[in-house]
């Protein structure tokens, strides 16, 4: 079973932060991305937890 960690997701808010710039539009959902994923990260550290189960596609990938 693979696992998403939380420190999975912080090196991806991290790489999305050093994104550049494309365009206004594009700049404020990376910011809304950013801010989802950092709720989502506080919330599992909130639960006490370090990971979550990622599901398997039709074909146990």
């Amino acid at each position: 079973m693979k696992r998403l960690t939380i420190n999975q997701i912080e090196k991806f808010i991290q790489a999305l932060e050093s994104t550049e710039r494309v365009n206004g539009y594009s700049e404020q959902q990376k910011l809304h991305a950013i801010a989802c994923l950092e709720n989502y990260r506080m919330e599992l550290e909130i639960r006490g937890r370090k990971s979550v189960k990622l599901k398997e596609d039709k074909h146990g990938n």
